[in-house]
């Protein structure tokens, strides 16, 4: 017999990753402001991936959509990064007078 998922648990799947996409785009944001590679760059990366695992676990949502998961982390940081949400970020040095 094929196994079906309730209405509840696939509610319960598309609003979390809806959480974890939309939670990462400012996350993306801030992690292009970074040196890439450098400490904040990858908390800007780990972290949410990090409460996104505490997140499944408490809503008890099973690890079969770890796979999406990682892709709505992802997509969330690459269109973050495309947007300038915070404004442009002003230079510590200053511009060369013309």
């Amino acid at each position: 017999m094929h196994e079906f998922v309730s209405h509840h648990a696939m509610l319960a799947m598309a609003l979390y990753l809806s959480i974890v996409f939309v939670g990462n785009i400012p996350v993306g944001n801030l992690r292009s402001r970074y040196r890439r590679l450098s400490r904040q760059w990858s908390r800007c990366l780990y972290i949410p991936l990090t409460i996104s695992i505490i997140l499944r676990h408490f809503l008890e949502i099973s690890t079969h959509v770890i796979p999406f998961v990682i892709v709505a982390v992802f997509a969330g940081q690459f269109i973050g990064t495309r947007l300038n949400i915070f404004g442009e970020v002003e230079s510590a040095e200053p511009e060369p007078e013309a």
